[in-house]
């Protein structure tokens, strides 16, 4: 009898083991949670996952969240159940009115008591110190970016506020966040009237930023709900087309990539006057910013460059990795650059920094004017020509006329989908 119930075992035991294929191993239910944020009147409290178990409340998860960071809170019962009175050193009425504590349940707030409501798995809950009804009120703000022609970038905070009429009807109005401090990747700003900042040209060539939201009342009442610790803001914004750069024209494409790419700006009128000569400073800073504007510490390589100017950085930069060299100490940035200049620093930025393997089956018949090329030039020329990132015009390449802006976009955009 006993062996055949050790037969009868050993059987179950090996079709246990074959319900998974060999090698397969058994899934896990992963734990239950969700995202619990606690901002305070002057700090966050608690931001991060909370454990989930079956039955829980808002107000159970924020205990467990709490007790898990020994942070002090109070829960009283109150006319339509439990309210939480206290986090912290933040009570209710704090400041004297109906300010306190309330919940947002996936940027919704509550509508039933915090003992009430029953989180699922995945919901980010948001508990905060707030005066919604205060004058001004708290808010919650809400952040939008739009792009200049030039490239920079204004950021807009506002929020819908609730407005209430005498029959208790509600209708909902934009109100910006003015006046309160946005810190952008560790830069402050302050919002005006309309709730916006305009960016730094270094800020608004970034690809995203992290951003924070602050603003107290004279008496230290928050005005503005913070942002979680880790809010990243993508800018990723365009500006309208440029008012003079035709569709069609020959050199659109390479003024709309250079532009989208955020290495080329153009005019408040929203005009990029293509047809403009561009200045060795202006293509030493497009250089500069095709690198990924690198740290930099401006230093005045050449006298007519002071650290000051506002093209320093990217010309010491280019100075540093041997773009650019000037002549007798001077760099002549306002001078527009020649063709002949801007194919020689085009090229040395691929050869010291880009170091893109450009193509060298193209075609480079002889120009014309092959005897007004400078020597230090001839070897670029060739080199960008076999590439086919320059060409003539007439047979020619005119080495010592002035590059125009469209020109210059369209050389740079060559080297940048080489």
């Amino acid at each position: 009898m006993k062996k055949v119930i050790a037969l009868l075992l050993s059987l179950m035991m090996a079709a246990s083991l074959c319900v998974f294929a060999e090698g397969e191993v058994p899934a896990v239910a992963e734990p239950a949670q969700v995202t619990l944020r606690v901002e305070g009147v002057a700090a966050n409290l608690y931001y991060g996952p909370v454990a989930l178990d079956e039955g829980d409340s808002v107000l159970t998860v924020l205990c467990r969240g709490l007790d898990e960071k020994e942070v002090p809170y109070d829960v009283q019962d109150g006319d339509y159940g439990k309210y939480l009175a206290a986090v912290g050193e933040d009570a209710a009425a704090k400041f004297g009115g109906w300010d306190g504590w309330v919940y947002y349940v996936n940027g919704v707030e509550g509508a039933v008591g915090i003992d009430a409501y029953n989180p699922v798995a995945g919901d980010s809950i948001l508990v905060c110190y707030t005066d919604a009804y205060g004058d001004p009120p708290t808010l919650m703000p809400t952040l939008t970016a739009s792009r200049a022609k030039t490239g920079i970038v204004t950021l807009t905070a506002a929020a819908q506020v609730a407005v209430y009429a005498e029959d208790w009807s509600v209708s909902y109005v934009t109100t910006p966040a003015a006046g309160a401090k946005l810190t952008v990747d560790g830069a402050e700003y302050i919002t005006d009237e309309q709730g916006r900042v305009v960016l730094s040209a270094e800020d608004s060539a970034k690809e995203q930023v992290a951003v924070q939201i602050e603003h107290f009342a004279e008496n230290g009442k928050p005005l503005v709900i913070r942002f979680a610790p880790d809010y990243i803001f993508k800018l990723d914004v365009k500006a309208e087309p440029f008012t003079d750069v035709a569709e069609g024209v020959w050199y659109a494409p390479f003024v709309e990539k250079m532009a989208a790419a955020g290495l080329v700006n153009g005019y408040e009128d929203n005009s990029f006057k293509p047809q403009n000569t561009i200045t060795r400073a202006e293509v030493a800073a497009i250089l500069y910013r095709m690198a990924g504007a690198p740290e930099t510490e401006a230093k005045e390589i050449f006298s007519d460059v002071p650290a000051t100017l506002w093209c320093a950085k990217a010309v010491t930069w280019c100075a540093d990795n041997g773009i650019v060299l000037g002549a007798d100490g001077k760099f002549m940035p306002s001078a527009n650059v020649t063709r002949q200049d801007l194919a020689v620093m085009i090229n040395r930025m691929n050869e010291k920094v880009l170091k893109i393997k450009l193509p060298a089956d193209g075609e480079a018949p002889a120009f014309a004017d092959n005897a007004d090329i400078a020597a230090y030039a001839s070897e670029a020329i060739y080199t960008l020509q076999k590439a086919g990132i320059v060409n003539g015009a007439d047979g020619k390449f005119n080495p010592l006329g002035t590059a125009t802006r469209a020109e210059a976009c369209k050389m740079l955009s060559g080297l940048m989908v080489a």
